[in-house]
């Protein structure tokens, strides 16, 4: 039945009977309750129903069979027998075309050879695989009967066969039959992209292996140079890639990388950061070399993660490059704090050399230095305060072999139940490695042991999966310390679920609560469940309207009642998901996106998910003070700074400072002012306190600032000053904020206006069109 009525969303699981019995279940539910819409599809559907109206239709009962009957109408099928006999038929078929298609995404040429000689004729009836195993004849064969297959899609990942060729390994020396067979689908009339018209990339999804692709993005991983350069005189666009260059680096081969580099529009070369990240996981400092030129270096992520990793000095230049600006200062002071704690002794000296801040380490940054060395340094454990980075150092120790240090790592503090940025905690990852003494001693810290990972999966799961000889004895370790057997059981069905999820995300990017609601009365572990896309994103993730599928990214998403609803039903304010790299939680998407401005809805959202317990930072003992400035509770904020047994460090006051900036809390800034906060200092994107209040469109607490001393002319990231920082905003950032009072306000300080900046603005469509006028009266009078 590929591409038949029942082809699911791509993304989602393929249909099956039992999700069909669902189906007639929940109609019957929604038809006792007296929905309309439930009426609606009885009208629509049951011949004895189709001169009543919706509402006489719900005045009388509805059979199981007739509900059944209806789903199989709305299915495309003419009775509920004809569906099931066409499923359980296609069910048996599906699983070995599946077996195949995955054996050839795999590269395993034995078992498709040992497959198919089973079953001969299945590359003849089915495209997607005569494509995914590079058969040109079959090809031929399957598309002279049908040529519409060239864009048909199917098998569980509803692919094209163009994407699935690219995407395949099997075969993978035959480069010839590959191209014949692009060619042939090409000519067919394939789409070039390999996807249906409008399909959008998952942007914030970039580094997942499981990223959906465009086919020559999956062509850039299969590393076939000619397959690639086909796909781009066929017409293929880099215009809605996102990890075209990140598939090269992922496939290896210079020569992908130089055709892709070449071109590779200029908007989309934000791509190149990504793509050094890669080259920083693959090791590979040739390809390193070819992204430097087209990078604003230094490429500060990447770096910090080659250090991370133990990566050698070669590519930490690269990555560093050869500027003395303050941002080669700010990286360098970073990945030397990040070279101490991770033990990495020839980088440390490196960066010493080159003017690192020999200060810039913390007392907790040296302690883990000392356990991953084996010092016997005494620590004072009372006085560290660690931060969810610090943590998740036992889950890097065990991923890197530092299995020694692990005791050392327990005994200073660190927390054995914060999982790495992917989800895994460090008890299911010394399951997984048969690590059995370091599962004891997490075990002995107090390691959560029923804790489940992005897949639901314990450190039991991870354990029963090993191999060694060590399994047994962390099977029953884990058993008896409380690791349940039977969870498999427990579970709700996940098929079930993700077709449930996918209605409740469109649900919320609809803004629909009432359809949400039912959906979690239906199922309520929905409320933690967890995409099947590769991001994992829970529903909460999908409030925040950013990095999650472009359709779904939308301002009704940011409605304050949907986050309400689903906290309500237990969602985590807290869960991470794998969006931008991993660790992404629903404050930081709403945070660092624009859909939540553009709703209005930016500061009600950010309440909400404080008030149920977000964490805004990751340093736990400054976390009271800093949510209670985030909130404006000036009350909250004095008893933090009074009451207890030591005052706040400068750097959690600075941090509360910055987030009363961001959310314009004058009277708790005018607080922290008094406590001596540094006006000068900068977040991650180089944004002052006044950057942060002017953004946020606070007269109030931008004349402060001012009054105050705060600095006009530092530059953040993007090398704005805090005036180019509001006039960007007037045309980017925020439809509800009129920005030229401060503007008036900033020019009237004595702020610098770039000889550029009338010129450029008197260009813009800005987002107040009101505002327009005065902006400009006021860059005049200083221009």
């Amino acid at each position: 039945m590929e591409g038949g009525p029942l082809s699911p969303r791509p993304g989602t699981p393929t249909p099956n009977l039992e999700q069909q019995r669902k189906r007639a279940k929940d109609l019957r539910r929604s038809h006792e309750r007296g929905a309309l819409d439930a009426g609606v599809r009885v009208v629509r559907h049951l011949p004895r129903a189709r001169t009543l109206s919706p509402a006489l239709a719900l005045a009388s009962p509805l059979r199981l069979s007739e509900a059944q009957f209806i789903v199989a109408r709305e299915a495309g099928f003419a009775s509920w027998p004809d569906l099931k006999h066409a499923l359980e038929d296609d069910a048996a078929a599906a699983r070995v075309r599946d077996l195949v298609l995955d054996a050839a995404l795999a590269g395993d040429d034995d078992l498709i050879g040992e497959t198919l000689s089973r079953d001969p004729g299945l590359p003849r009836r089915s495209v997607h695989v005569a494509a995914a195993i590079v058969d040109p004849g079959a090809l031929t064969a399957a598309l002279d009967t049908n040529s519409s297959l060239a864009n048909a899609t199917g098998g569980r990942r509803a692919w094209t066969p163009l994407l699935y060729l690219c995407t395949a390994r099997a075969r993978r020396d035959d480069i010839a039959a590959r191209l014949a067979a692009a060619r042939l689908l090409l000519d067919r009339g394939a789409r070039v992209s390999g996807r249906e018209p409008g399909w959008r990339s998952t942007h914030g999804t970039m580094l997942s292996p499981r990223h959906e692709l465009f086919a020559v993005e999956a062509a850039a991983g299969s590393a076939i140079p000619e397959l690639v350069a086909l796909l781009l005189e066929a017409g293929a666009s880099l215009d809605e890639t996102t990890v075209a260059l990140v598939q090269a680096v992922r496939g290896g081969n210079t020569r992908v990388l130089e055709l892709l580099l070449e071109r590779l529009p200029s908007h989309l070369m934000w791509q190149v950061g990504w793509a050094l990240r890669e080259a920083v996981a693959a090791d590979r400092v040739d390809m390193a070399r070819m992204l430097a030129p087209h990078a604003n270096l230094p490429a500060a992520t990447a770096f910090c993660e080659a250090i991370s990793a133990g990566r050698g000095l070669e590519l930490l230049g690269v990555l560093l490059g050869e500027r003395t600006d303050s941002r080669t200062g700010t990286a360098r002071d970073a990945g030397y704090v990040l070279a101490v704690r991770h033990d990495h002794r020839p980088a440390a000296a490196w960066l010493l050399e080159r003017g690192a801040n020999p200060a810039a380490p913390s007392a907790e940054d040296f302690a883990i230095h000392a356990c991953l060395a084996g010092s016997q340094r005494p620590v004072n454990d009372g006085a560290l305060a660690f931060q969810d980075e610090h943590h998740r150092m036992l889950s890097w120790a065990i991923r890197y072999g530092r299995l020694q240090a692990i005791p050392a790592l327990l005994g200073i503090g660190l927390d054995p139940n914060v999982s790495a940025l992917d989800g895994e905690t460090p008890l299911s990852l010394a399951a997984g490695a048969g690590a059995a003494e370091v599962v004891d001693a997490l075990l002995a810290a107090g390691a959560r042991v029923n804790d489940v990972n992005f897949d639901g999966e314990t450190a039991l799961d991870a354990a029963v999966r090993s191999a060694g000889e060590a399994r047994a004895q962390m099977v029953a370790r884990l058993v008896g310390g409380g690791a349940r057997a039977n969870d498999e059981e427990a579970r709700p069905d996940a098929e079930a679920v993700a077709v449930l999820f996918e209605r409740a995300a469109d649900a919320i990017a609809r803004g629909d609560a009432a359809a949400l609601r039912v959906l979690l009365d239906e199922e309520p572990s929905l409320a933690q469940a967890r995409s099947p896309r590769p991001h994992r994103a829970t529903l909460l993730h999908y409030c925040g309207a950013n990095g999650v599928e472009e359709d779904r990214q939308t301002a009704a998403a940011c409605d304050p009642a949907l986050l309400r609803l689903l906290l309500e039903r237990g969602a985590n304010p807290n869960a991470t998901c794998l969006l931008y790299g991993g660790g992404a939680t629903t404050l930081g998407l709403m945070l660092t996106g624009d859909r939540p401005v553009k709703a209005g809805t930016r500061v009600i959202l950010a309440e909400i998910l404080l008030r149920a317990g977000a964490s805004i930072e990751d340093d736990r003992r400054a976390a009271p003070l800093v949510t209670a400035a985030a909130l404006g509770d000036l009350e909250l904020v004095k008893r933090a700074l009074t009451e207890g047994v030591t005052r706040p460090s400068a750097a959690s006051m600075q941090t509360a400072f910055r987030w009363a900036c961001e959310f314009a809390r004058t009277p708790v800034i005018a607080c922290l002012l008094d406590q001596g906060v540094d006006l000068l200092a900068q977040n991650g994107n180089g944004q002052t306190g006044l950057h942060l209040a002017a953004l946020a469109g606070s007269m109030e607490a931008v004349r402060l600032l001012i009054a105050r001393g705060a600095p006009l002319e530092i530059e953040n990231a993007w090398g704005g000053t805090v005036l180019g920082n509001v006039l960007w905003a007037t045309v980017n950032h925020d439809p509800h904020t009129d920005y030229a009072p401060i503007v008036e306000a900033l020019v009237a300080a004595g702020a610098v206006v770039d000889s550029g900046y009338l010129s450029w603005f008197r260009r813009q469509h800005v987002l107040r069109p009101d505002a327009k006028a005065r902006i400009e009266a006021a860059l005049v009078t200083r221009d």
